[in-house]
């Protein structure tokens, strides 16, 4: 199993951001996720792969930006 390079999670929205590490391919080293808890389990709201570490985490960023500005709005 892959770790987590770097994980958001926002428990008033119920969303968890990750960077995660895949096996190389072709096309893609690492893999950004979103994913929002649903009374369900878990539900995927979207994922980006990434060439490099510098990419995935500007991906990141863009992410988790919108639940950090909402939450300075609380």
């Amino acid at each position: 199993m892959y770790e987590f390079l770097l994980c958001y999670h926002d428990r008033h929205q119920g969303v968890t951001v990750t960077i995660k590490e895949m096996p190389v391919t072709d096309t893609c080293k690492y893999q950004v996720k979103r994913i929002r808890e649903t009374s369900g389990g878990q539900e995927e709201i979207d994922f980006v792969e990434c060439r490099d570490l510098k990419e995935a985490k500007e991906v990141f960023f863009q992410r988790v930006k919108p639940y950090i500005w909402h939450g300075m709005q609380d």
